[in-house]
C-alpha cells in the first residue's frame, strides 16, 4: 500500500466512523487537499484490488470498508505502536538500567522476527 492509498483509506475510515456513510471522491480529495479526483479514483480502485474496501455497484457513495482487512490493519497499527514504545523505553533505560534495557531489546528482536 502506498502512502497516498493509506491516506485515502484512513480518510474513508474516519469519515464513515464520524458520519455513518461513505464520502464522495470530491470529499476525499478536498479532505486530503488533493486537486484531482482522478487521483482519488485510482487510489480507491487500488484499495479495492487490495481487498481493503468494497464498492457498491452504481452508488454515488458506494465505498464500504472490508471489516476483516480493517481489523488486520488496526492490529498492525497497535503492534507498530508497541514496537515504537519498546524502542523508546530501550533508549531511555540503556544507560541507567542496562538489565531492563536488555530485556526490552530482546522483546524488540522477538517482534522483529515475528513479522
Amino acid at each position: 500500500m502506498t502512502s497516498k492509498q493509506k491516506m485515502v483509506l484512513d480518510f474513508i475510515t474516519d469519515f464513515i466512523s464520524k458520519n455513518g456513510y461513505s464520502p464522495s471522491y470530491r470529499q476525499i480529495a478536498k479532505g486530503l487537499s488533493i486537486s484531482s479526483t482522478n487521483t482519488i479514483f485510482r487510489a480507491v480502485k487500488n484499495l479495492k484490488e487490495l481487498g481493503l474496501i468494497e464498492m457498491a455497484h452504481r452508488k454515488h457513495r458506494g465505498v464500504r470498508l472490508n471489516t476483516q482487512c480493517c481489523d488486520c490493519i488496526k492490529y498492525l497499527k497497535e503492534i507498530n505502536s508497541y514496537r515504537k514504545m519498546l524502542w523508546n523505553c530501550h533508549h531511555m533505560l540503556k544507560e541507567s538500567f542496562p538489565s531492563y534495557s536488555r530485556i526490552i531489546k530482546e522483546e524488540l528482536i522477538r517482534y522483529a522476527n515475528q513479522g
